[in-house]
């Protein structure tokens, strides 16, 4: 089933701190030449963690079905003993308020939103993988919006 690109989602969040690890399983060959390869770039080494605002439950259930439709397929692998986990990414742009461009339009980082099998978060956030540092562009507790 495609998703009707003319009807697109927008997710409002908070910027948080995360756990610390998304870099670490970003970096990783296995996951990292798959996250090139969709972006067109080298990941940045990190995430970015947004939890969704208010009207959340709804959003989020249109976010599950956009995953389903969408969805795109990151391979788990096993290196030596240690097995990694598959995942699903769906691409996004990140929109920083108060950020614009030479064309005046706000900042938008083509990213995606990455939901791993197995995750120590929440429905209500999400990770987000970029080629940039996401954070050089806003900070901590900062309102940005996720366009799918």
């Amino acid at each position: 089933m495609e998703h009707d690109t003319s009807e697109q989602l927008e997710l409002t969040g908070t910027i948080i701190r995360g756990v610390g690890t998304g870099g670490h399983y970003v970096a990783i060959p296995g996951f990292s030449v798959q996250f090139k390869r969709i972006l067109g770039g080298v990941p940045f080494p990190g995430t970015l963690n947004v939890r969704i605002h208010d009207g959340g439950h709804s959003l989020l259930k249109q976010l599950q079905a956009l995953k389903s439709s969408d969805g795109i397929p990151i391979e788990g692998f096993s290196e030596g003993e240690k097995d990694y986990f598959p995942a699903i990414a769906l691409r996004c742009r990140v929109l920083i308020p108060g950020q614009r461009t030479s064309s005046s339009q706000s900042l938008s980082i083509p990213s995606l939103v990455v939901f791993p099998e197995i995750t120590v978060h929440p429905p209500e956030i999400l990770e987000i993988v970029s080629t940039e540092r996401i954070l050089d562009s806003t900070e901590i507790g900062e309102r940005v919006t996720i366009r799918f």
